[in-house]
């Protein structure tokens, strides 16, 4: 990886890391199922999976028609990582069997909760395998955490209300901050994505030309080996045809 790719990942890891100390770290106790129920009815939250929805149609629309390869490479990078974000499926799953008293059923959602957990992982990791596959390994993966932690902050943000529930004036300020390190690392890795990827290109290209010349090489020293077995084979039929007569002769006189 290049200095500048070195700078992106450090700032989104630090990003990480402060968003993590100085985020949302209350539980949740005295929390019930009808209360989670209704949370998914919550107009911030309805917002969160409409945007989510439009914007994973924006990055489907960038890899299937954009003809910018940085473009692509933005999408494919960030496209596992933002549908691997809303965490909030498997947190509330594990919220509603805590909160199911005995003798209550579990309601019908904790199901639909479950498998919506696994598919948005699963077809979370299947994107990044397929951005991994295309561009390099520094890029795809800082791009998907990157990616990762802005969708799963975002959805804690509307889904939990986070800024409500910050203990102190420094969770205010660092837990901001700490986003903007991290969408910084993102836009200086987009930045300078294709570094690497053009560094490879150019191996290749000059692979290829040492390819093709040793093969014309190869078809020269063939082309005068040819020719001197030509040249062999004209010499010895000459030297056969003068050769001839003087052996007929002493044949001859042997008899």
């Amino acid at each position: 990886p290049s200095n500048s790719q070195i700078v992106a990942t450090l700032l989104i890891v630090i990003g990480e890391v402060v968003v993590a100390v100085f985020g949302d770290h209350t539980n949740d106790s005295g929390v019930t199922v009808e209360d989670v129920a209704k949370s998914y009815a919550s107009p911030a939250t309805i917002s969160y999976f409409s945007c989510l929805a439009v914007y994973m149609l924006f990055l489907w629309y960038l890899i299937a028609k954009s003809k910018s390869p940085k473009w692509q490479r933005f999408a494919w990078g960030s496209c596992g990582g933002a549908i691997t974000g809303p965490q909030n499926f498997i947190k509330d799953s594990l919220t509603t069997v805590k909160a199911v008293v005995p003798g209550v059923k579990i309601p019908w959602f904790f199901p639909l909760l479950i498998v919506l957990a696994c598919v948005t992982a699963f077809v979370g990791l299947l994107l990044f395998t397929k951005a991994m596959k295309r561009y390099n390994a520094t890029y795809c993966a800082a791009a998907y955490v990157g990616s990762y932690v802005m969708s799963a902050s975002i959805n804690s943000i509307m889904h939990y209300n986070t800024f409500a529930s910050l203990p102190g004036t420094w969770n205010d300020i660092m837990y901001p901050f700490g986003l903007s390190l991290l969408m910084l690392g993102v836009c200086l890795l987009e930045a300078t994505g294709g570094e690497e990827e053009d560094c490879c290109e150019s191996v290749v290209e000059e692979e290829v030309d040492y390819i093709l010349e040793g093969i014309s090489t190869m078809m020269s020293q063939e082309d005068a080996i040819e020719k001197a077995l030509r040249d062999c084979k004209e010499v010895f039929a000459y030297v056969q045809l003068e050769t001839q007569p003087e052996d007929e002769e002493e044949w001859e006189q042997a008899r």
